[in-house]
């Protein structure tokens, strides 16, 4: 039977691995789980253990299950499973495809319209209209898959660009105001961006438990 510290450190191990390939850091890891990184710290050197749902939390985030954690043989055949280095990959490639066809449907719209019998006038705001569009995909799959930084960027991206169909199909003039507004909504954002990377509290309570029980 293994002991407490084999287990400790066998996990320990698994976690510093898995978290590596995943090209995460610690304080990076420790944001997704909630947590302060001076916890991933400690459970990497093997001083303590998260509970089984940090633990399965922890496995969703690297792309690994939680048996690959917890097992001695952790990753002996990575070329067999869907490592973390191809699982980033392959969600880099969907966002990728996923922005590809926004600017391809703006291309279709585009033809159609220009095969009418009539003329339809700034066909071409379409490919603008394309634009904030990809920022929207940016911001839904960096709320699935992304963190922090990744969300202020799409919604800084969404914020200004956002205003170019406007300005294109508007009278520049009239709704120049627009840019106080996107000024005003950039700095709630950066805001927003500062509270939660910088001051956002870990989960104290959560490190005190596993205090208590070590």
């Amino acid at each position: 039977m293994i002991s407490e510290f084999d287990f400790k450190n066998k996990v320990a191990k698994n976690i510093t691995r898995y978290r590596k390939e995943s090209g995460l850091t610690q304080g990076m890891l420790a944001e997704k789980l909630n947590y302060s990184d001076k916890s991933v710290s400690k459970w990497e050197r093997g001083d303590g253990l998260p509970d089984i749902y940090v633990l399965k939390q922890m496995a969703e985030i690297l792309g690994v299950s939680l048996s690959d954690i917890l097992g001695e043989e952790a990753g002996a055949k990575p070329e067999e499973k869907d490592t973390p280095k191809k699982k980033k990959a392959r969600r880099a490639m969907i966002v990728t495809m996923s922005i590809g066809l926004c600017w391809l449907t703006a291309s279709v719209l585009f033809y159609i319209l220009k095969i009418l019998p009539f003329d339809i006038p700034k066909t071409w705001s379409l490919f603008l209209i394309a634009i904030p569009a990809s920022f929207i995909v940016l911001l839904v799959f960096s709320c699935i898959w992304y963190g922090t930084v990744a969300r202020a960027l799409s919604v800084s991206g969404i914020i200004w660009t956002v205003t170019i169909p406007i300005m294109v199909f508007g009278a520049s003039g009239k709704f120049a105001f627009i840019y106080i507004v996107c000024a005003i909504m950039q700095v709630l954002t950066i805001l927003w961006f500062i509270n939660r990377h910088f001051f956002r509290k870990p989960k104290e309570e959560k490190e005190k438990g596993e205090e208590t029980q070590e």
